[in-house]
């Protein structure tokens, strides 16, 4: 390989020069002579050798190669006797080209000098008019980094690899691309690293021929580049009406790592399209199709379609749930507010638990008065307010390993001292709700927070807790708290009353002297000679009359009774319903020994609310967990868990998905439908077109853990196949951002800046 191309000895071979500009005239006979033409193209002629003397004699110099010696010889002169005739040299084709080029040199340099001198010299470099979108940017400057840098730096940018990246900058800044606005797709590297292992396979082979090509001469660009300038996709100077955001398949499919032809032809099967999680609320199409729209009973509020049920969003895009009322009110809108339910109606929020009072009162246990009939345990509500007290917290965990609280006859000390710290703590939150008002519930839920309450959470954590209900509960279970609870905390030991002092609640009705006046004087015109007659009747106090006596108590029906029987009763009383029965409606009651809340309907604010603050706390507060778990059980009053489902945040809490699937605004996702651009071209089977139910689903399994992606959904998945039916290009089109997005991730509307706009009086609106 390291052999010359051309031997150089002048008896092996003609040495051709390759450089030079003219070639003898008889080249093209091959017989070029050896001297060859001058610079200037004048042929030289001459004799076909120089003969060289040697002593007397001339010899001739012909190379074999032209012959050998010739036979005549050089004349006695020395002179050759072979004359070359004279040639019309020609050029070599290395000086035709030099030629051509200067020639070529000269005229375009006439040409720009013809032009730039000209009044139209700015259109020989205007790549083209921007579109409308962009036309106010009248300095290339505004989106070129090297126009205001020179000729040098036009030079330097023409050849450098950072310049489409130097110049898309200015595209994420006015757009609010954020800082991943350059990456493929917007996704981090190692989620685009992620979604690239788990690619499906191409259905059949073929590419254009703009992709093989660009397969030949570009590299992919790899999952770990930093970025893909802005310029890869979009194209400006097209004209005012061109369109940015348009682009053609081959620009998508020469970067993937499955190319294929079409959608029809290639396009890689739907894996888990369109359903990838549960739904966020907890409707068994199966069950409900199958079974309960089959009961004849319900024939009247059976849907008799999809749309009685659900609607487009105002982008027509996805389809949403109706309102409760609408969907589910016709049969569940009672069940919500607990009729039906054999259990209480309302949840325990206050209760008083039930102790061993005969075994306390032989061991002198210093814990004032108690209910001697109560049986209550502390509900998680009551425990979670009692938390904000240091010495509730020390005594609950010995507390809660007494067996039986009932019977305390084998306690020991350690028990005992448990039991009258928490008697006294459930006193002292009795004793300044009643005195302060439900303020004492936002103090003792700040302290356990840790953090101050917002207005709506004050309103709704205590759903207005009315004073009527508190104070009539303060009065029939501890009637002397008033005076027990300073003592106590001036240090003074309470003992409890002995039996034969200690009388039983008065759980009968009390006559109240009323007076018409606002509500907003209930609170403060309360007395000592002013009792609550009616701790169900929290609203209508102001409503009774001096001579009516109304009594809600359910331990005084079999006294009422015998009155009832008798047609001679006092005419003036009146026998009130439960408290659980008269707040059919919602609210607070008192059922015996137990404050409980009665959920006002679907959507009841208290609930909602305590639902979703101990949502956040269940990782951070036991406390906070056991409220929740309460709340959001399938069977609590108000029904929330059995249809709005339950998930696990980053954050280790959990978040009640009060409503179906809505994105957030601005969301961009791989794949977008409109479903009311189909409604159109659906047949008569409709929305079954493309949802099949799946009737061996467990969809209702889906819900029992706290993970969205663990789930069956209520129908197949939807076949490629479906799609591709009409999406072709001689049909609805099967370009790929017809129904993909490139830029992935959530991006709000760029809003202008108002920065300094006051600081000019004359600005101010």
């Amino acid at each position: 390989m390291s052999d010359p191309l051309q031997a150089f000895g002048y008896r092996d071979s003609p040495y051709i020069r390759p450089l030079q500009k003219w070639v003898c005239g008889h080249a093209a006979e091959g017989c070029p002579c050896k001297i060859g033409p001058d610079e200037r193209g004048h042929c030289r002629g001459g004799s076909e050798c120089v003969p060289v003397r040697m002593g007397d004699r001339w010899l001739c110099t012909r190379s074999a190669l032209s012959g050998g010696l010739c036979p005549d010889g050089p004349s006695s002169s020395g002179v050759c006797c072979q004359q070359v005739p004279l040639c019309r040299p020609v050029r070599s084709w290395r000086g035709r080209r030099g030629a051509v080029t200067k020639w070529v040199v000269a005229v375009i340099a006439a040409l720009m000098v013809f032009i730039l001198a000209g009044s139209h010299r700015v259109a020989l470099i205007d790549p083209g008019e921007l579109s409308f979108q962009h036309a106010e940017l009248s300095e290339c400057g505004s989106c070129h980094s090297a126009f205001n840098h020179g000729l040098a730096g036009w030079w330097q940018a023409a050849w450098s690899e950072s310049t489409a990246v130097d110049d898309s900058k200015p595209c994420i800044a006015c757009h609010k691309m954020g800082d991943r606005g350059l990456l493929p797709h917007g996704l981090p590297v190692s989620e685009m690293a992620e979604l690239s292992k788990t690619v499906a396979p191409a259905t059949a082979p073929g590419r254009s021929v703009g992709v093989q090509l660009a397969n030949l001469v570009f590299d992919k660009p790899m999952i770990s580049d930093p970025s893909l300038p802005c310029m890869t996709c979009h194209n400006e100077h097209q004209g005012a009406e061109a369109d940015l955001t348009s682009m053609s398949d081959d620009r998508c499919t020469t970067c993937h790592k499955v190319q294929f032809h079409s959608l029809a032809s290639g396009h890689p099967d739907f894996a888990d399209y369109p359903y990838v999680q549960r739904t966020k609320l907890c409707f068994n199409h199966t069950s409900h199709i199958d079974k309960h729209f089959r009961d004849k009973k319900l024939a009247k509020l059976v849907p008799g379609e999809c749309r009685d049920c659900h609607k487009t969003d105002p982008n027509g895009r996805l389809m949403r749930v109706k309102s409760f009322e609408t969907s589910c009110g016709a049969c569940h809108g009672e069940q919500v507010a607990g009729a039906g339910r054999a259990s209480a109606k309302g949840m325990a929020v206050f209760s008083i638990p039930g102790l061993d009072v005969a075994s306390l009162r032989d061991q002198d246990a210093a814990i004032g008065e108690w209910p001697e009939f109560a049986e209550d345990i502390i509900p998680p509500f009551m425990n979670l307010l009692l938390a904000a007290d240091p010495a509730y917290r020390g005594a609950r965990d010995v507390f809660a390993k007494i067996d039986d609280p009932l019977d305390l006859s084998e306690a020991s000390e350690e028990q005992l001292g448990a039991v009258e710290t928490v008697v006294w703590s459930v006193k002292s939150l009795l004793y300044d709700l009643r005195v302060t008002g439900v303020s004492a519930l936002h103090a003792r839920l700040e302290t356990v927070l840790e953090r101050p309450l917002t207005a709506a959470e004050k309103t709704t954590l205590t759903a207005l807790l009315p004073l009527a209900t508190i104070a009539s509960a303060q009065e029939t279970w501890f009637p002397a708290l008033g005076a027990e609870i300073p003592r106590w905390r001036d240090g003074e030991k309470i003992p409890m009353p002995s039996e034969d002092s200690a009388s039983a609640p008065d759980e009968g009705a009390k006559e109240e002297e009323s007076e018409e006046k606002d509500d907003d004087d209930d609170d403060d015109e309360e007395d000592d000679d002013e009792e609550i007659s009616s701790d169900d009747d929290d609203d209508d106090d102001d409503d009774e009359d001096d001579d009516e006596e109304i009594s809600s108590d359910d331990d005084d029906d079999d006294d009422e009774d015998e009155d009832e029987g008798d047609g001679n009763g006092d005419a003036g009383v009146m026998e009130t319903a439960s408290g659980e029965e008269w707040h059919s409606a919602g609210g607070w009651y008192r059922d015996e020994f137990t404050l409980r809340y009665r959920p006002t309907g679907h959507a009841d604010g208290f609930i909602y609310a305590w639902l979703n603050l101990t949502g956040e706390l269940t990782d951070k507060l036991k406390e906070a967990n056991a409220v929740f778990e309460n709340l959001v059980s399938p069977k609590s009053p108000g029904l929330c868990g059995k249809c709005h489902s339950v998930d696990q945040t980053a954050a280790n809490g959990f978040m009640v998905n009060w409503r179906g699937y809505r994105p957030p605004d601005g969301m961009k996702k791989s794949v977008h439908f409109s479903h009311a651009a189909h409604f159109s071209l659906l047949d008569e089977k409709g929305c079954l077109n493309c949802h099949i139910r799946n009737s061996e689903a467990d969809y209702a399994g889906s819900f029992k853990d706290r993970d969205p992606t663990t789930f069956e959904p209520n129908f197949h998945q939807l076949p490629r196949q479906v799609c591709a039916e009409c999406h072709t290009s001689a049909k609805a089109g099967d370009k790929c951002l017809t129904c993909h997005n490139y830029h992935l991730g959530i991006y709000q509307p760029v809003v202008a800046r108002t920065e300094g706009m006051y600081k000019n009086p004359e600005d101010k609106p």
